[in-house]
This record gives structure tokens, C-alpha cells and sequence, in this order.
């Protein structure tokens, strides 16, 4: 009567790595948003608009690059500037939910690395409105939104690999 007994293990699925996820959450997402919450802040200061002005009378400005960072319309600046700020408080909200796994924190995730792309977009038409400056519609902005859905859906598919880790 020697029975053996077989002991079936089941497989473990292999885990994922987690090196873009802990790259994002411990460097990027901190990085970013004191980046943005720092050019918000001098965005819409009068310190900037005021320096610049001078900057965009001096020679420095012969290469144009004054007027790339400088609209001369302070609403406008301040108006950016303000939403830098929101951008970097949003970033580092979303960074906290991520860092703590939150079932809705790949959702919030997503909502802002497209917010910040299409950010980008609004920004420039808005500028060469502002500015009376030329758009260069090939370089700009087709290739610069193909770029832009590339990283959104690499993103969004490296993440969705990983969201059942995102459940508490």
C-alpha cells in the first residue's frame, strides 16, 4: 500500500518589473512638480515680466530667445503661471496616490499625463497668438502630438499591465 502523493504546485505568475513605476513616483512625478510649481511662480511674478522686459531690450535678444519666454502680455503670463502651479499641486497629489497603490490612482495618473501634453499645445497656439509669432504646424505640433500620443499610450499600457496592484 505505498501511495504516492503528488504535490501539484501551481505557478506563480512572474511579477512585473516595477522600474518605470519607481522611477516615475520617486524621481519624475517630485522633479515635475516642484519644475512646475517653480516656473509657475515666475511666471506669474512681476519680477519676471519685469526683468524680461529689460533682457528683450538688450542684446540678448538678437536670437530671438527673449520672446520665446516672453509675451509681453502679463495676463497671459500670469494665466500660465497660475496653471503651472495647479499642474504641480495636481502632480504631487497624484504622485501620493500612486506612491499608496489607490484603486483610482492610475485614473487620476492617466487624466494628468494628458493634461500636461495637451497643455504643452495650448500653450504654443496660444503664445503665437499672443506673440503674433509664426507656428511651425509640421514641427511643432504634428510631430510634437505624434511624439506626445506615443508616450501617453506607452504609459497607459505599462500601467494597465499593473493595475491590479492598484486596489487599496
Amino acid at each position: 500500500m505505498d501511495e504516492k502523493i503528488e504535490v501539484v504546485q501551481e505557478e506563480q505568475p512572474k511579477a512585473l518589473p516595477m522600474k518605470w513605476y519607481k522611477f516615475r513616483v520617486k524621481f519624475s512625478m517630485i522633479a515635475g512638480g516642484i519644475l512646475y510649481i517653480v516656473l509657475g511662480a515666475v511666471a506669474a511674478s512681476a519680477v519676471m515680466h519685469s526683468t524680461m522686459a529689460q533682457l528683450a531690450a538688450t542684446e540678448l535678444n538678437d536670437l530671438g530667445f527673449i520672446q520665446y519666454f516672453y509675451t509681453g502680455n502679463k495676463a497671459f503670463d500670469i494665466a500660465i503661471g497660475i496653471i503651472f502651479i495647479v499642474l504641480g499641486i495636481a502632480t504631487f497629489y497624484v504622485r501620493s496616490r500612486m506612491k499608496k497603490f489607490t484603486a483610482d490612482a492610475l485614473k487620476k495618473f492617466y487624466i494628468l499625463i494628458i493634461v500636461e501634453q495637451a497643455l504643452y499645445y495650448i500653450y504654443d497656439i496660444i503664445f503665437a497668438l499672443v506673440t503674433k509669432t509664426e507656428l511651425d504646424i509640421i514641427g511643432t505640433v504634428v510631430f510634437g502630438l505624434a511624439t506626445s500620443v506615443v508616450l501617453v499610450v506607452l504609459e497607459i499600457y505599462y500601467f494597465n499591465k499593473r493595475k491590479e496592484l492598484f486596489v487599496n
